[in-house]
């Protein structure tokens, strides 16, 4: 225990464009400690999600029907994130059923690219009425999809 209290955290107050810098650097190391510009971002985003999305990559971890599906469900899962999925309004977007949609919400969670949290209140009757809510894993995918930047990140008039 002495060791622990002999560390001394030191953190830095952070600004409005320094926490978007961490919200567009996302978590993964290649990304953290590689270039920290949003060319370098955007092709390593773009290239893992390439791969990861690639049909045969898909095909190997589930049994889809459509694999045209995965990479603008996770489009539509990205500009929702911590929103609650509602699978019928998914399913009408994106011209599918709800049974594809469901089977590709779970693809998309064991590829690791989307979690899916179940619904939590403090009472169980409101539990049951309400739906898990989706996260993407990594905020720089999220931003790479929704062509987001640190600079639009920061910039609240950016935004509508």
């Amino acid at each position: 225990m002495q060791a622990l209290n002999s560390w001394r955290l030191h953190c830095e107050p952070i600004d409005r464009e320094g926490y978007a810098e961490l919200v567009a650097s996302g978590g993964f190391p290649e990304v953290v400690l590689g270039p920290s510009t949003g060319r370098f971002r955007g092709a390593w985003c773009r290239s893992y999600l390439d791969t990861v999305l690639a049909p045969a990559n898909i095909e190997q971890v589930a049994e889809v029907r459509r694999t045209d599906i995965p990479r603008p469900l996770l489009a539509h899962l990205a500009a929702r994130s911590a929103n609650e999925i509602v699978v019928a309004d998914l399913a009408r977007e994106l011209r599918a059923d709800e049974g594809t949609i469901r089977a590709n919400l779970e693809t998309l969670e064991t590829l690791c690219l989307v979690r899916a949290l179940p619904a939590w209140t403090t009472s169980r009757m409101n539990r049951a009425k309400r739906r898990a809510v989706a996260h993407l894993v990594d905020t720089a995918l999220a931003c790479q999809i929704l062509g987001e930047t640190a600079q639009s990140l920061a910039d609240p008039s950016s935004h509508h």
